[in-house]
Protein backbone atom coordinates (compact mmCIF):
# COMPACT_ATOMS: atom_id res chain seq x y z
CA UNK A 1 0.00 0.00 0.00
CA UNK A 2 0.83 3.68 -0.06
CA UNK A 3 1.50 5.17 3.41
CA UNK A 4 0.42 8.61 2.19
CA UNK A 5 -3.12 7.31 1.53
CA UNK A 6 -5.87 6.13 3.84
CA UNK A 7 -9.28 4.52 3.48
CA UNK A 8 -12.22 6.85 3.96
CA UNK A 9 -15.66 5.41 4.65
CA UNK A 10 -18.82 7.30 3.75
CA UNK A 11 -21.45 7.04 6.44
CA UNK A 12 -24.16 8.00 3.97
CA UNK A 13 -23.91 4.85 1.84
CA UNK A 14 -21.16 2.73 3.49
CA UNK A 15 -18.92 3.09 0.41
CA UNK A 16 -15.15 3.39 0.75
CA UNK A 17 -12.47 5.27 -1.14
CA UNK A 18 -8.83 6.26 -0.87
CA UNK A 19 -7.75 9.76 0.10
CA UNK A 20 -4.54 11.51 1.00
CA UNK A 21 -3.85 11.42 4.74
CA UNK A 22 -2.77 15.08 4.63
CA UNK A 23 -6.01 16.11 2.90
CA UNK A 24 -8.17 14.29 5.42
CA UNK A 25 -6.19 15.72 8.36
CA UNK A 26 -6.53 19.28 7.05
CA UNK A 27 -10.24 18.96 6.35
CA UNK A 28 -10.90 17.29 9.69
CA UNK A 29 -9.05 20.10 11.45
CA UNK A 30 -11.30 22.61 9.71
CA UNK A 31 -14.39 20.59 10.62
CA UNK A 32 -13.32 20.49 14.27
CA UNK A 33 -12.95 24.28 14.31
CA UNK A 34 -16.28 24.73 12.54
CA UNK A 35 -18.11 22.47 14.99
CA UNK A 36 -16.72 24.43 17.91
CA UNK A 37 -17.59 27.79 16.35
CA UNK A 38 -20.53 27.34 13.96
CA UNK A 39 -20.94 31.10 13.40
CA UNK A 40 -17.43 31.61 12.04
CA UNK A 41 -16.60 31.79 8.35
CA UNK A 42 -15.30 28.23 8.27
CA UNK A 43 -18.35 27.00 10.14
CA UNK A 44 -20.78 28.64 7.76
CA UNK A 45 -18.81 27.48 4.72
CA UNK A 46 -18.75 23.86 5.82
CA UNK A 47 -22.42 23.94 6.81
CA UNK A 48 -23.33 25.09 3.33
CA UNK A 49 -20.93 22.60 1.72
CA UNK A 50 -22.30 19.72 3.77
CA UNK A 51 -25.87 20.62 2.86
CA UNK A 52 -25.02 20.84 -0.83
CA UNK A 53 -23.06 17.60 -0.92
CA UNK A 54 -25.13 15.09 1.03
CA UNK A 55 -27.85 17.09 2.71
CA UNK A 56 -25.97 17.04 5.99
CA UNK A 57 -26.30 20.56 7.35
CA UNK A 58 -26.36 20.72 11.17
CA UNK A 59 -29.75 20.64 12.81
CA UNK A 60 -31.27 19.83 16.18
CA UNK A 61 -31.16 16.13 15.32
CA UNK A 62 -27.86 16.28 13.44
CA UNK A 63 -25.51 18.63 15.28
CA UNK A 64 -22.48 17.13 13.52
CA UNK A 65 -23.71 17.93 10.04
CA UNK A 66 -20.35 19.45 9.07
CA UNK A 67 -18.91 15.96 9.03
CA UNK A 68 -20.92 15.26 5.88
CA UNK A 69 -17.97 16.88 4.13
CA UNK A 70 -15.79 14.02 5.38
CA UNK A 71 -17.19 11.44 2.98
CA UNK A 72 -15.99 10.13 -0.36
CA UNK A 73 -18.46 12.43 -2.13
CA UNK A 74 -17.69 15.36 0.16
CA UNK A 75 -13.93 15.14 -0.14
CA UNK A 76 -14.15 14.95 -3.93
CA UNK A 77 -16.55 17.90 -4.12
CA UNK A 78 -14.37 20.05 -1.86
CA UNK A 79 -10.87 18.99 -2.87
CA UNK A 80 -11.09 17.11 -6.17
CA UNK A 81 -9.62 18.48 -9.36
CA UNK A 82 -13.14 19.16 -10.64
CA UNK A 83 -14.17 21.17 -7.56
CA UNK A 84 -15.79 24.52 -8.36
CA UNK A 85 -13.10 27.25 -8.52
CA UNK A 86 -14.99 29.37 -5.99
CA UNK A 87 -15.21 26.43 -3.60
CA UNK A 88 -11.53 25.60 -3.98
CA UNK A 89 -10.52 29.24 -3.45
CA UNK A 90 -12.74 29.56 -0.38
CA UNK A 91 -11.39 26.36 1.12
CA UNK A 92 -7.79 27.42 0.43
CA UNK A 93 -8.36 30.78 2.11
CA UNK A 94 -9.93 29.23 5.19
CA UNK A 95 -7.09 26.75 5.60
CA UNK A 96 -4.55 29.56 5.38
CA UNK A 97 -6.48 31.70 7.85
CA UNK A 98 -6.47 29.02 10.56
CA UNK A 99 -2.94 27.79 9.88
CA UNK A 100 -3.82 24.39 8.41
CA UNK A 101 -1.89 22.86 5.46
CA UNK A 102 -3.29 23.26 1.99
CA UNK A 103 -5.17 20.39 0.38
CA UNK A 104 -3.64 18.96 -2.76
CA UNK A 105 -6.77 18.87 -4.94
CA UNK A 106 -6.28 15.11 -5.07
CA UNK A 107 -9.84 14.26 -4.13
CA UNK A 108 -11.19 10.81 -3.35
CA UNK A 109 -9.92 7.98 -5.53
CA UNK A 110 -11.08 4.43 -6.22
CA UNK A 111 -7.74 2.94 -5.13
CA UNK A 112 -4.03 2.63 -5.81
CA UNK A 113 -2.73 1.05 -9.04
CA UNK A 114 -0.74 -2.15 -8.51
CA UNK A 115 1.76 -3.94 -10.77
CA UNK A 116 0.65 -7.58 -10.94
CA UNK A 117 3.17 -8.83 -13.49
CA UNK A 118 4.77 -12.11 -12.46
CA UNK A 119 2.30 -12.77 -9.66
CA UNK A 120 0.73 -16.18 -9.06
CA UNK A 121 -2.96 -16.72 -9.64
CA UNK A 122 -4.95 -16.98 -6.41
CA UNK A 123 -5.12 -20.46 -4.85
CA UNK A 124 -2.75 -21.88 -7.47
CA UNK A 125 0.24 -23.46 -5.72
CA UNK A 126 3.18 -24.30 -7.95
CA UNK A 127 3.36 -27.83 -6.55
CA UNK A 128 0.81 -30.31 -5.20
CA UNK A 129 1.42 -33.97 -4.43
CA UNK A 130 -1.28 -36.59 -4.01
CA UNK A 131 -0.27 -40.16 -3.22
CA UNK A 132 -2.28 -43.23 -2.30
CA UNK A 133 -1.42 -46.85 -1.64
CA UNK A 134 -3.47 -49.89 -0.71
CA UNK A 135 -3.21 -53.66 -0.62
CA UNK A 136 -6.00 -56.22 -0.77
CA UNK A 137 -5.77 -59.25 1.51
CA UNK A 138 -8.05 -62.20 0.84
CA UNK A 139 -9.64 -63.73 3.91
CA UNK A 140 -11.08 -67.12 3.03
CA UNK A 141 -13.11 -67.40 -0.14
CA UNK A 142 -15.47 -64.46 0.31
CA UNK A 143 -13.91 -61.75 2.42
CA UNK A 144 -11.34 -59.10 1.57
CA UNK A 145 -9.48 -56.66 3.81
CA UNK A 146 -7.97 -53.49 2.32
CA UNK A 147 -5.71 -51.14 4.31
CA UNK A 148 -5.11 -47.80 2.56
CA UNK A 149 -3.01 -44.69 3.13
CA UNK A 150 -3.45 -41.32 1.37
CA UNK A 151 -1.10 -38.37 1.51
CA UNK A 152 -1.62 -34.84 0.17
CA UNK A 153 0.85 -31.94 0.06
CA UNK A 154 0.24 -28.38 -1.12
CA UNK A 155 2.98 -25.82 -1.68
CA UNK A 156 2.82 -22.16 -0.65
CA UNK A 157 0.12 -20.18 -2.46
CA UNK A 158 -1.69 -16.84 -2.30
CA UNK A 159 -5.33 -15.94 -1.73
CA UNK A 160 -5.33 -12.72 -3.80
CA UNK A 161 -3.73 -11.56 -7.02
CA UNK A 162 -1.63 -9.01 -5.09
CA UNK A 163 0.61 -11.75 -3.62
CA UNK A 164 1.46 -9.76 -0.49
CA UNK A 165 2.72 -11.39 2.69
CA UNK A 166 -0.78 -10.99 4.10
CA UNK A 167 -2.17 -13.03 1.17
CA UNK A 168 0.24 -15.94 1.62
CA UNK A 169 -0.92 -19.43 2.58
CA UNK A 170 1.81 -21.60 4.06
CA UNK A 171 2.45 -25.04 2.62
CA UNK A 172 0.64 -27.89 4.35
CA UNK A 173 0.18 -31.65 4.18
CA UNK A 174 -2.25 -34.20 5.56
CA UNK A 175 -2.28 -38.00 5.93
CA UNK A 176 -5.37 -40.24 6.01
CA UNK A 177 -5.71 -43.94 6.85
CA UNK A 178 -8.52 -46.42 6.31
CA UNK A 179 -9.19 -50.13 6.70
CA UNK A 180 -12.02 -51.73 4.72
CA UNK A 181 -13.43 -55.24 5.13
CA UNK A 182 -15.96 -56.42 2.57
CA UNK A 183 -17.90 -59.41 1.29
CA UNK A 184 -19.11 -58.70 -2.20
CA UNK A 185 -21.29 -61.75 -2.30
CA UNK A 186 -23.24 -60.51 0.71
CA UNK A 187 -23.08 -56.88 -0.43
CA UNK A 188 -21.61 -56.00 2.96
CA UNK A 189 -18.66 -53.77 3.82
CA UNK A 190 -17.31 -52.01 6.89
CA UNK A 191 -14.66 -49.31 7.04
CA UNK A 192 -12.69 -47.72 9.87
CA UNK A 193 -10.92 -44.48 9.02
CA UNK A 194 -8.72 -41.76 10.50
CA UNK A 195 -8.41 -38.41 8.72
CA UNK A 196 -5.55 -36.02 9.49
CA UNK A 197 -3.71 -38.74 11.36
CA UNK A 198 -1.11 -36.38 12.85
CA UNK A 199 -3.73 -33.82 13.90
CA UNK A 200 -2.07 -30.95 12.05
CA UNK A 201 -3.46 -27.43 12.13
CA UNK A 202 -3.33 -25.71 8.76
CA UNK A 203 -5.09 -22.93 6.85
CA UNK A 204 -6.67 -24.04 3.59
CA UNK A 205 -7.91 -20.62 2.47
CA UNK A 206 -8.60 -17.08 3.66
CA UNK A 207 -10.11 -13.87 2.41
CA UNK A 208 -9.71 -10.25 3.40
CA UNK A 209 -12.84 -8.31 4.26
CA UNK A 210 -13.46 -4.83 2.93
CA UNK A 211 -11.97 -1.89 4.82
CA UNK A 212 -15.50 -0.62 5.48
CA UNK A 213 -15.99 -3.43 8.01
CA UNK A 214 -12.53 -3.29 9.56
CA UNK A 215 -10.36 -5.13 7.05
CA UNK A 216 -10.20 -8.32 9.09
CA UNK A 217 -9.30 -11.71 7.61
CA UNK A 218 -11.50 -14.81 7.58
CA UNK A 219 -9.57 -18.08 7.57
CA UNK A 220 -10.70 -21.61 6.74
CA UNK A 221 -8.92 -24.28 8.75
CA UNK A 222 -8.55 -27.91 7.72
CA UNK A 223 -10.45 -30.45 9.80
CA UNK A 224 -8.66 -31.69 12.93
CA UNK A 225 -8.04 -35.40 13.41
CA UNK A 226 -11.32 -37.23 12.89
CA UNK A 227 -12.07 -40.93 12.98
CA UNK A 228 -15.07 -43.17 12.59
CA UNK A 229 -16.61 -46.38 11.31
CA UNK A 230 -19.06 -46.86 8.47
CA UNK A 231 -21.07 -49.96 7.53
CA UNK A 232 -22.67 -50.46 4.11
CA UNK A 233 -25.19 -53.10 3.04
CA UNK A 234 -26.29 -53.38 -0.59
CA UNK A 235 -29.61 -55.01 -1.43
Amino acid sequence: GDPTLMTLKSGADASSCSAKVSDVAALQGLINLADSSPTTAQGQFLQAAAAGIVGGAPSATNPGGNNAAMTCQGLTALTGAAAAPATAAKLSGLLSAVGLPQISLYGAQAGVAQNLSGNQLPNSPELTVSLGAQYVFKIGESWRMTPRIDYYYQDTSYTRIFNTLHDQLNSWDVTNLSLTVENRGLGLSAQAFVKNVFDKTYIQDSYLQDASVGGYTNVFLGDPRTYGVSVTKKF
